[in-house]
């Protein structure tokens, strides 16, 4: 089992670990997934003033501030705020979404 990996972790690091301090191996505080949300808002003020109504941490909720920030992502989830509709690109956006979830 020495050769085995979960995320950059090794099982080899894994075994020291303290067992008498821990019944489980939380998996998301490794990393494996991704628990990256975005969000899609009007603008920066919508996005910003969202984060601080739902006591939201910018680390895990990012804002799409165009359809480039999606570019590569795969399972896309997040939120859309405020006056998203009326975005010029909300037609690519919505396209870089599909796309990163197919």
């Amino acid at each position: 089992m020495s050769g085995l990996t979960i995320g950059s972790l090794a099982t080899s690091q894994l075994s020291t670990i303290p067992t008498t301090q821990f019944d489980y191996i939380d998996i998301d505080s490794f990393n494996i997934t991704n628990t990256i949300k975005y969000v899609i808002a009007g603008n920066y003020h919508e996005y910003s003033s969202f984060l601080k109504r739902k006591n939201f941490s910018s680390d895990k909720y990012k804002f799409v501030y165009n359809s480039n920030v999606l570019r590569g992502m795969k399972n896309v989830h997040g939120y859309y705020v405020g006056s998203w509709k009326q975005r010029e690109d909300i037609a690519d956006i919505k396209l870089a979404i599909e796309l990163a979830n197919l």
